[in-house]
C-alpha cells in the first residue's frame, strides 16, 4: 500500500508554525514601504541597492553636477527637508527620456508640497540632453553628472533610473520602476519629517515586538502536547453538507437476485460505533469528527494469508501505521468474521453453544499470534453475528471469485470499508483482488479524509485552539 498524507500532528504543528511565520513576515515588512513600489535590478547590484536603501544619502554628490538648466544647482541645504527625486537620462536614449511627461507631471503636482526633481544626465552627450529638454520642454532642473560620480555611487545601469530621497534625506528608494515612481512619490510626500527621521526607531521597535511575540509563540508551542492535544468541541456538519460533498463512488452491487443477499440493502449504510460489540482492547473514544476504517477478516486469516505468500502481520502493521498517520482524523476497525457462511450454520443450531466457543478460541488464536510478533494499537472487534458490517452489504458487491483472499459467504478477505465521520460508508471493496481495486482504494481513501466535511470542522476547531495557545 502506498504512503499517505503526513500525519494530523505534523499537520497542526505545521500549521502553527505557519501562523507564527505569518506574524513575523507581518512585523517585518518596513513600516512605511508599499509593496506597490517595484524596485529593479536583480543578483549582487540589486543586493547592493539594497543596502544603499535607508542609509543617509551622500550631500557631497550634488557638487559633481554641472551645466543647470532649468534652475539649480542644489545642495544639502536646498533639498533639506523635501522629497528628491533623481532621474537619470541621456537625450539620445529614446527609452531614456519617454518618462519625462510623468516626471513633469510629478514635478508640477507636488512642487509645492516640497518635491524637488532633478534629471541627471550622462557626461557624455550632455548637448543632446539639453535639447531634449527644450523640445519636451521640461520643467524640473537638468544637470551633466561631470566624471559620473553620482551615477557611479547609485550603480547606475541603464537609464532611466529612478532614486527617491526621503525628507529625512535617506535614500529610501534605490531604482525604482518607472510604473512605481508615482506611488513612491506620492508616499514620501505625504510623510512628515519627523516621521521619515524616525522611521528607522520605528523599524526597529516592530522587529524587537516581532521577536518577542515570535518567542512567545514559540514557548506557548513549547507547552502543547501536539501528540496529546485536548479533543475541541465544535459544531457537526449539517446533514445537507454531508449530502452536497463529492464522494467518492459507491459500489451498491448489481440486481441480480443470485448475487444478491435477501437482506443486503439497496441504498448508503451507516455504521454504529457506540453498537454493543465485543471490542478489544476497548470501544473507541472520541468518534466526532472522524472517519472510521474497517478491514473484515476471519479466523481463518493466518491459512489464507500465509496462502498467498502475505501474513497477518503485513496486515495489521499496515493498518497500525495508517491508524498512527491519522491519529486524529481516523478510527481503525479491525473486525473478525465467522469463517462459516450463516446458511452453513443453519442446520447446526443446537451446538450453537460449541461453534461460538470454537469462534473465541479461533479469533484469541489469531490475536495472540499476531501480537507476540508486534503490538496492535488499533481498535479491533469480534462481529461473529455480522450486525457491525458484513451482515448490512451485498455479497461482495460486485468482485469476482478468484481473489488473493478467501471468498467466504460472497466476500473476499481481506474487504475494507471507509466511512466518513457522520457513519455512512462512502467505499466498500476487496483491495487484494486486483491493483486496480487497490488503486480506487487508495484514491478513495484520500479522498474521504479530504472532502469529510466533520474532519474539516474539527481541524479548524483544533486551529483555533492552537492560535489560541500561540498567537
Amino acid at each position: 500500500m502506498a504512503t499517505h498524507q503526513a500525519s494530523n500532528r505534523s499537520r497542526l504543528f505545521t500549521t502553527a508554525l505557519a501562523s507564527a511565520a505569518m506574524l513575523g513576515a507581518m512585523f517585518s515588512t518596513p513600516a512605511t514601504a508599499s509593496p506597490d513600489v517595484v524596485r529593479e535590478g536583480v543578483g549582487d547590484r540589486r543586493a547592493a541597492l539594497d543596502k544603499l536603501e535607508l542609509t543617509p544619502f551622500d550631500q557631497g554628490l550634488w557638487s559633481g553636477l554641472a551645466d543647470w538648466k532649468n534652475g539649480g544647482p542644489l545642495d544639502a541645504e536646498s533639498t533639506r527637508g523635501k522629497v528628491v527625486v533623481i532621474y537619470t537620462f541621456a537625450g539620445y536614449l529614446p527609452t531614456a527620456v519617454r518618462p519625462i511627461s510623468i516626471v513633469n507631471r510629478l514635478a508640477e503636482r507636488y512642487g509645492d508640497e516640497g518635491l524637488v526633481v532633478v534629471g541627471v544626465h550622462a557626461d557624455e552627450a550632455y548637448e543632446d540632453g539639453v535639447k531634449t529638454a527644450e523640445r519636451r520642454r521640461v520643467t524640473f532642473p537638468i544637470a551633466r553628472d561631470t566624471g559620473g560620480a553620482m551615477r557611479s555611487a547609485l550603480k547606475v545601469d541603464q537609464d532611466p533610473d529612478f532614486y527617491l530621497i526621503d525628507r529625512s534625506g535617506r535614500l529610501r528608494y534605490a531604482d525604482v520602476e518607472t510604473a512605481s515612481i508615482e506611488k513612491a512619490v506620492s508616499e514620501l510626500i505625504a510623510e512628515s519629517k519627523d516621521d521619515a527621521e524616525s522611521l528607522l526607531d520605528r523599524r526597529a521597535a516592530t522587529a524587537s515586538k516581532a521577536d518577542a511575540d515570535a518567542r512567545r509563540s514559540a514557548r506557548l508551542r513549547s507547552q502543547i502536547d501536539l501528540d496529546h492535544l485536548p479533543w475541541v468541541p465544535f459544531t457537526p456538519p449539517s446533514p445537507e453538507a454531508y449530502a452536497n460533498t463529492d464522494w467518492p463512488e459507491l459500489d451498491l452491487g448489481d440486481n441480480n437476485s443470485r448475487r444478491r443477499s435477501r437482506n443486503a440493502p439497496s441504498g448508503p449504510v451507516r455504521l454504529d460505533l457506540a453498537i454493543d460489540q465485543d471490542w478489544h482492547p476497548a470501544p473507541p473514544q472520541h468518534t466526532d469528527g472522524r472517519a472510521v476504517l474497517v478491514y473484515v477478516f476471519s479466523e481463518n486469516i493466518l491459512e489464507d494469508f500465509n496462502k498467498f505468500g502475505l501474513t497477518p502481520i503485513q496486515l495489521f502493521s499496515e493498518m497500525d501505521r495508517i491508524q498512527k498517520e491519522h491519529a486524529r482524523d481516523l478510527i481503525v476497525v479491525g473486525a473478525m468474521v465467522p469463517s462459516n457462511p450463516p446458511n452453513a450454520r443453519r442446520g447446526r443450531r443446537n451446538n450453537d453453544g460449541e461453534e461460538a466457543r470454537k469462534r473465541l478460541e479461533d479469533a484469541n488464536k489469531v490475536f495472540e499470534t499476531v501480537t507476540k510478533e508486534m503490538p496492535v494499537d488499533h481498535v479491533r472487534i469480534n462481529d461473529f453475528a455480522g450486525s457491525f458490517v458484513t451482515g448490512r452489504f451485498t455479497p461482495n458487491n460486485g468482485e469476482l471469485p478468484g481473489g488473493r483472499g478467501r471468498q467466504q459467504d460472497g466476500f473476499v478477505y481481506p474487504y475494507h470499508y471507509i466511512a466518513s465521520s457522520d457513519g455512512m460508508v462512502r467505499w466498500h471493496g476487496s483491495i487484494v483482488t486486483s491493483p486496480q481495486r487497490n488503486a480506487e482504494w487508495e484514491a478513495a481513501f484520500a479522498k474521504v479524509l479530504a472532502v469529510d466535511p466533520g474532519i474539516k470542522a474539527r481541524r479548524e476547531a483544533e486551529q483555533a485552539y492552537i492560535r489560541s495557545k500561540t498567537e
